[in-house]
């Protein structure tokens, strides 16, 4: 019986290329403190294999799916059971299920844990213990970095995407039609925004409001705000780093002032949906598809910069 796994890893694309049709290091290859610490576990191709992935990116399940479907024709051995959680979902659930020897196959590191912690707990082992140099050549050299991807000369993890404050803003253009607001992705300017949303939930008199966000998960509500900051010319840069203006942070920067004081207004004025504090980002997609806000802010995208809005996208 195969003993599992556990390989921390963000990219499941990458994760999967790990098991059956990749070229395994040798016995001899590798560091003396990998063949003192590691076991090395080699399936044989005709063995049958159950993976097992858990993470939390459902704005990309589809596309995950297709590509699980995808290896699996490629590694008719090889079963794949994918499993999509929220974040909060994942962080609840993975790190009781890895001390007790339970963990999948393929996760990503809870975001409530840190690389050394989970490298000096022995969460995982390292994945150049069965892939070559040559497949680690075709990462930027800039994502594996000491103590984030890596330990010593060990690589624990790969990178999904690379982390940035970015967003995108979809609205419903039927919602808009209602109250005869038009919307020009490349002028909208924050004011204008801020007008459509309070005639669109005063046009809803509760059946639909102007916004909906995933309130819930914090991290999101980070992203969305970051994004906003530097549309109107912060320099905050992404989560867990620190940019200094003349030695100075610039999280009270008018700008980010600005985007927290849009914020404050749309919720006075009524114009996010009530449930906005408490629901996961499939929760506000999912009312967003039935029309009970006229717009969603999805992080990780394109901007417009200079006063306009983030760049927006439109739903039907």
């Amino acid at each position: 019986m195969r003993r599992r796994i556990a390989v921390l890893l963000a990219g499941a694309l990458i994760g999967m290329t790990g098991c059956g049709g990749v070229k395994v290091v040798s016995p001899e290859a590798g560091s003396s403190s990998q063949k003192a610490e590691f076991e090395k576990i080699k399936t044989p191709e005709d063995e049958k294999v159950v993976l097992n992935i858990v993470d939390w990116s459902d704005s990309t399940k589809d596309a995950r799916e297709k590509l699980n479907e995808q290896f699996m024709k490629d590694h008719p051995n090889v079963t794949v059971n994918y499993t999509t959680l929220t974040q909060a979902q994942f962080n609840e659930t993975m790190l009781s299920g890895i001390r007790a020897g339970d963990a999948p196959d393929l996760f990503p590191l809870p975001s409530t844990v840190t690389f050394s912690t989970a490298v000096s707990e022995g969460w995982f082992l390292p994945m150049n213990l069965y892939l070559e140099e040559d497949f680690f050549a075709q990462i930027q050299p800039e994502f594996l970095c000491e103590n984030v991807t890596m330990k010593g000369e060990d690589v624990y993890l790969l990178p999904e995407a690379v982390d940035i404050p970015s967003a995108l803003l979809f609205y419903n253009r039927a919602l808009l039609e209602e109250v005869g607001a038009e919307i020009d992705p490349e002028k909208v300017t924050w004011e204008e925004f801020r007008q459509v949303c309070e005639q669109v939930t005063e046009n809803g008199d509760g059946k639909y409001y102007g916004m909906v966000a995933s309130g819930a998960q914090k991290n999101r509500m980070d992203i969305e705000l970051r994004a906003f900051s530097e549309v109107g010319g912060a320099k905050l840069g992404p989560a867990g780093q620190v940019f200094l203006q003349e030695e100075q942070t610039t999280f009270a920067d008018p700008e980010v002032v600005q985007a927290f004081d849009l914020y404050q207004e749309l919720y006075e004025k009524g114009c996010f949906h009530p449930d906005t504090a408490s629901l996961t980002a499939p929760e506000a997609r999912k009312l967003f598809g039935e029309g009970k806000a006229a717009f969603l802010c999805r992080e990780h995208g394109a901007f417009q910069f200079g006063r306009r809005i983030i760049r927006i996208w439109i739903s039907e």
